[in-house]
């Protein structure tokens, strides 16, 4: 299954034929856009980072300076909305000793962006207390303003089994333009319906074509049927619970799940609920007594490998309870993870050979595998304590089907070159519209387009390309965003 990449990269760019037309009519003056290099496997921007250092909750607790000094965070500064260094006025302690600094931060994916971008001789950076980065790797200090305290954040965030980059709401920052049209609005007036889905269905397939990558790199490091099982698990968390299922997956490892499940979904998900920590302990005197006893019968399974298995045991607080809808408890997404991935056929093969076999209509295939999954005890269940319900309720309901479908077989389809032509893209069920595609239409095509603009999957995993090409990291306000004009250059007078 580990196909060369060199054969994987002639198939992906035959799955998103437009792709390319994205990347040659949409390409930033810097000649590219954002994409390659050791940030490849990981789904950060700036702005991620940005809201990392700005949130508490989200900036690790223990950081340390490139000298091995503790770094603490006594006011991490006022973010800017202007031009020059990312927070102003920010006071960091050094221990030992309590040396205070205080000053700019300025945040980088990779220590070399700071003169890939220019700042060295920029006066706007000369009040620079910090250099804050994801990736380590020290700029020699003369580099940079004097004092500068250099901080990588990969390896504290990392060390944390519960955190994921796709878990953070970069939409928190104000994008939106109040009173006044975008100028890509503007630009995009000179379109006409018919190019304006042209260019969302480009920059889609950009998108789809990016994924396909990612998961390329992740089949070459894991194995194919490893990078699947771990980017399903993601997909079933949903955006609350994404970084404690891949957690789950990468402590617990497809082969040791299929070896202590011996091809039973019941055992499967006592071992998956006892390493999540939540296997309920104290069954409640008021659950009737078939939930009572298919609880005591995970406990009969999950004694039998507590002791393998305890030490590893996630901690309850990885997982977000409150806010989710009944169907989509964590309890029975695990259920569903039970059922998918306990049979000790490859998983990966099966999903290769629907892609290359039925084509058009494997999309449609995996949705209705993932909606008709077997619910076992939670078929007509929505919570421990509820009563059945008189209807079932699928696992996984149509709307997460097609986004797994759209965000995971796609991609992995196209990453080991079983997709040929774009004719499947066509099937992906669309995704539920979400706060980045709203607010990215609205910026696109103002706050009374017709909302068929973008109905399509591929047309909406366009809306979300734009945004993390263009909008993202766009701190003017528009003003400097050069997408005006690249639309007007390339797309207001081209087939």
């Amino acid at each position: 299954m580990n196909m060369p990449s060199k054969y994987t990269q002639a198939q992906m760019a035959g799955a998103f034929p437009l792709s390319e037309l994205y990347r040659a009519r949409m390409a930033r003056e810097s000649g590219k856009l954002r994409e390659g290099g050791r940030r490849a496997s990981q789904p950060l921007s700036e702005r991620h980072l940005q809201c990392v250092w700005y949130n508490p909750e989200l900036r690790p607790k223990r950081l340390k300076n490139t000298g091995n000094e503790e770094v603490v965070v006594i006011d991490a500064g006022r973010w800017n909305l202007e031009s020059g260094p990312d927070f102003l006025d920010a006071v960091l302690e050094i221990r030992p000793g309590r040396r205070r600094v205080r000053g700019d931060i300025e945040i980088h994916v990779d220590p070399a962006d700071w003169i890939a971008h220019q700042h060295e001789h920029d006066p706007r950076y000369a009040n620079l207390c910090a250099h804050v980065t994801y990736f380590e790797g020290p700029l020699p200090a003369q580099r940079l303003p004097a004092g500068t305290v250099q901080i990588s954040l990969r390896k504290p965030l990392m060390s944390n089994p519960y955190f994921a980059f796709e878990n953070i709401d970069i939409t928190a920052y104000p994008y939106e333009l109040e009173g006044r049209t975008a100028p890509c609005a503007e630009a995009l007036q000179a379109l006409d319906r018919e190019r304006k889905q042209a260019l969302l269905r480009a920059a889609g397939q950009e998108r789809l074509r990016r994924k396909s990558e990612l998961f390329r790199a992740l089949i070459d490091e894991l194995g194919a049927e490893q990078a699947l099982y771990r980017q399903l698990m993601r997909s079933l968390g949903y955006k609350h619970n994404m970084g404690g299922l891949q957690c789950l997956a990468e402590i617990l490892p497809i082969s040791a799940l299929r070896e202590e499940a011996q091809g039973d979904p019941e055992r499967a998900y006592a071992l998956l609920m006892g390493l999540a920590g939540l296997l309920p302990e104290n069954p409640a005197a008021k659950w009737d007594g078939q939930t009572q006893s298919f609880v005591r019968r995970l406990w009969d399974h999950w004694w039998r490998m507590r002791n393998h298995w305890g030490e590893v045991a996630l901690d309850t607080a990885c997982w977000r309870r409150s806010g989710v809808r009944p169907q989509n408890r964590i309890e029975r997404r695990l259920m569903a993870a039970a059922q998918l991935f306990c049979a000790q056929e490859q998983m990966a093969e099966r999903w290769t050979d629907a892609a290359r076999n039925l084509q058009g209509e494997s999309v449609a295939t995996i949705v209705d595998e993932l909606r008709l999954l077997p619910g076992g005890y939670w078929e007509r269940r929505l919570s421990w304590s509820g009563k059945q319900q008189p209807t079932p309720s699928a696992l996984i309901g149509r709307a997460r089907a097609g986004a797994i479908a759209a965000n995971v077989f796609v991609p992995y389809a196209a990453a080991v070159g079983a997709i040929e032509g774009d004719a499947a893209l066509n099937e992906i069920p669309a995704e539920q519209s979400n706060s980045i595609m709203r607010s990215t239409a609205k910026l696109l095509f103002g706050p009374a387009h017709p909302r068929g603009l973008y109905a399509s999957a591929v047309e909406r995993q366009g809306l979300l390309q734009i945004f993390h090409d263009f909008c993202l990291d766009d701190r003017s306000g528009c003003r400097d965003c050069p997408l005006p004009k690249l639309i007007r250059d390339n797309w207001a007078n081209s087939g």
